[in-house]
């Protein structure tokens, strides 16, 4: 004979949790909240960007997409690149600031382009010093946000 019980799980667990001899043997453990990131305003405080691909080659020789995203307004940039290193991250970088301004905040994933992260620091402390690089945790495409979608 079968019973049906819609809450056991919830009902159990406020049990588990008001009961001393089971809190003392082992507790529940706390869940901690993912922390949230750099929060963005307006237009340029943070910028997120990643590399698509490989895709087939094109007559060009490209191969990758960089893609970049302003947080606050959605606004997008996207360009084809035949590397995926900071040598080329730095060039896109360089027009992309120009055009529309430096943001406050770089973020980006561990990924190969990014990885060599002094190489870009070093480009933004000399050319854009209000701007941060920060680089998500490895193998989390969540800290990425919008680009990853």
């Amino acid at each position: 004979m079968g019973v049906w019980w819609p809450n056991v799980w919830a009902d159990c667990t406020k049990f588990v949790q008001r009961c001393v001899d089971c809190a003392a043997y082992h507790g529940v453990p706390e869940r901690t909240a993912h922390r949230l990131n750099e929060s963005a305003l307006k237009f340029r405080d943070k910028y997120v960007m990643d590399f698509q691909g490989p895709f087939k080659k094109t007559k060009r020789g490209n191969l990758h997409f960089f893609t970049c995203v302003d947080s606050a307004t959605m606004w997008f940039w996207g360009r084809p690149t035949a590397a995926k290193d900071a040598g080329t991250v730095i060039k896109i970088l360089r027009e992309i600031f120009l055009e529309f301004g430096a943001p406050r905040i770089i973020r980006a994933d561990n990924g190969f382009g990014f990885s060599e992260g002094s190489r870009i620091k070093k480009f933004l402390r000399a050319e854009f010093p209000n701007t941060r690089l920060v680089l998500g945790t490895a193998y989390n495409p969540k800290s990425q946000q919008a680009i990853e979608r």
